[in-house]
């Protein structure tokens, strides 16, 4: 079954480091926080302050006040095979490194919100994921914040 096709083994690593900003997290670890960052890095977001105290990535794309909405991808709230959540969700690490730098660049409001399959419970997936615990983190970061479920449409 496998014929003609050929695999590649390789390793990837990925070094986490310290992030002042996430102290007070149970829920960012230093690696996915890591990753995040090089992303922003590497897109160049506020080349001028990288490295610094006064780096805030996404200021140029967020203004003071603004709506933010970060749309992770939720899919469903139980595997269907019986396997995990992880290819179903953004793990919820990533999304509070997001909301983390957005909340620096001073939003008015931050939604974090999306439309999973009509058949998923909703209030299950933010439990099982973890995402309902963002609401206790995001407290602090003094922001309106709030998650969101956008579908149209729940099916039973």
């Amino acid at each position: 079954m496998n014929e003609g096709m050929v695999f590649i083994e390789h390793e990837a690593a990925a070094i986490a480091e310290s992030h002042p900003e996430f102290a007070n997290s149970p829920y960012v670890d230093g690696l996915s926080a890591t990753l995040v960052r090089r992303v922003f890095e590497r897109a160049g977001l506020d080349a001028d302050n990288v490295g610094t105290d006064r780096w805030n990535p996404l200021s140029a794309l967020i203004q003071p006040g603004d709506t933010v909405v970060i749309k992770p991808n939720l899919v469903l709230d139980v595997h269907q095979g019986g396997l995990g959540l992880e290819c179903l969700i953004s793990h919820v690490s990533v999304i509070e490194a997001i909301l983390s730098w957005a909340a620096k660049a001073s939003p008015g409001k931050v939604i974090v919100g999306d439309a999973p399959l009509q058949a998923c419970n909703f209030e299950n997936l933010l439990h099982q994921s973890n995402y309902d615990r963002l609401v206790k983190y995001a407290e602090p970061l003094g922001i309106d914040f709030m998650i969101s479920d956008f579908r149209r449409t729940v099916t039973t």
